[in-house]
């Protein structure tokens, strides 16, 4: 496993309510970027991994927003 990434939760996994945002602007991948990179962080991930999961959420919110309008 690469070392930037957390080793996987035990089985179970987590129980707490999913992390929602609704967006409808370009300019809301900031926010919900930055936002999945602390919560990243919270589960361990570091270094590169961090910055992955930040761009990963910036592509997705910026498509959404582009090609469906919001969601």
């Amino acid at each position: 496993m690469h070392p930037d990434v957390p080793a996987p939760p035990p089985s179970g996994g987590r129980s707490d309510d999913p992390i929602v945002y609704r967006v409808g602007h370009v300019h809301d991948d900031i926010f919900c970027s930055h936002q999945a990179m602390a919560f990243a962080s919270d589960l361990g991930f570091r270094g590169a991994a961090l910055h992955e999961v930040g761009i990963v959420v910036s592509e997705l919110v910026t498509n959404l927003v582009r090609y469906a309008g919001t969601g």
